[in-house]
């Protein structure tokens, strides 16, 4: 079982291609204790009725280490409290801006894997990472790399690219590896509406430099939102075995779709045994891919709330998206 757990909308800083960018969130007050009680029995119910033996829990934002704190006490109780037949797995995404001695320590302990946000180079990630006041976070965020290195964490970069910063990918990578980063997640920004059919080939090949560099380095791990190519899935665990679970205590299958009342399929106040049911893809005919070479085997197939959020429907993707999926397929295939 998947859980992403919003444990707030607030964050201190305003990068440019954010979903939550310029929109001021206040958290719902809860009674944290009581949250936490009725999320446990929500994660032993729902495991239970899937025959999940391992829970994989995201912590997520806004910038999650504002409820650094709360945080601490959710662990401590899942810990305490959920199945001993369930192995659980933390993991966060964090700007890393908050994080201290302590935090880093706490989450080695714990053994909480620490995605950070960082798109590159000083000058890569103050085109769009900064504080609400305009000013760039590079040299916290540069100080702190070495930190997490050291201390062995369990690690990755979170890099994520738009069309102002296409043509620097390549630099960007081999920056973070130089860094001392061996995970890497890559992935563009689907909803910039800037991108445009002059970046696909200047990105394209930034893509291929990159596949090279992964192959010279066995231990290398980049992720270009490239995993599973050829496999097909119709849908996903969306709503079955995958759930996104708002401050409020609503559940949604997707984290794409938090705040659209729409999609919201229970509430752990109200009730831990929400009706269960997969997303499914299967009749969905995508008009628009019909007769492309990776219609049977595209993400579009799949990543049906991604669909949603690009378009408003679950049968359509953006031509950015289009493009770049066929930019992986075709270099997977040069490969094999």
């Amino acid at each position: 079982m998947k859980l992403s757990v919003w444990v707030t909308r607030n964050c201190n800083m305003n990068c440019s291609y954010c979903y939550e960018d310029g929109v001021e969130r206040c958290d719902v007050p809860i009674e944290e204790d009581v949250y936490i009680k009725k999320c446990i029995e929500f994660i032993n119910s729902t495991c239970h009725r899937t025959s999940s033996k391992k829970l994989f829990l995201k912590f997520f934002g806004g910038e999650p280490l504002l409820k650094y704190p709360f945080i601490k006490k959710f662990v401590r109780e899942i810990n305490e409290k959920v199945s001993s037949e369930i192995r659980v797995f933390y993991s966060i995404t964090t700007n890393g801006t908050l994080m201290n001695d302590e935090i880093i320590d706490w989450f080695k302990e714990n053994r909480v894997e620490c995605a950070l946000s960082i798109d590159g180079s000083e000058r890569v990630y103050s085109i769009n990472r900064h504080y609400k006041n305009g000013d760039s976070s590079w040299n916290t965020i540069d100080a702190l790399i070495p930190k997490l290195v050291d201390k062995g964490l369990k690690l990755s970069a979170r890099a994520t690219y738009n069309s102002k910063t296409a043509d620097s990918l390549y630099e960007s990578v081999t920056y973070l590896v130089d860094r001392g980063f061996t995970i890497l997640k890559v992935v563009p920004d689907y909803f910039d509406l800037n991108w445009s059919p002059d970046i696909i080939p200047i990105l394209k090949k930034q893509i291929e430099q990159i596949y090279h560099l992964e192959s010279t380095y066995p231990a290398l791990q980049i992720n270009l939102d490239d995993d599973n190519l050829f496999i097909g899935r119709k849908g996903c665990a969306g709503g079955y075995s995958m759930f996104s679970l708002d401050r409020n205590g609503d559940i949604y299958p997707c984290t794409y779709v938090v705040d659209n009342s729409s999609f919201v399929i229970g509430n752990i106040f109200d009730t831990c045994d929400i009706p269960l049911r997969y997303t499914d893809g299967s009749n969905l005919q995508r008009p628009s891919c019909i007769g492309c070479r990776y219609y049977k085997c595209c993400k579009s197939a799949e990543c049906l709330y991604g669909n949603y959020m690009m378009s408003g429907t679950f049968e359509d993707v953006n031509e950015f998206f289009c493009s770049y999926r066929k930019i992986l397929y075709e270099m997977k295939e040069m490969l094999l």
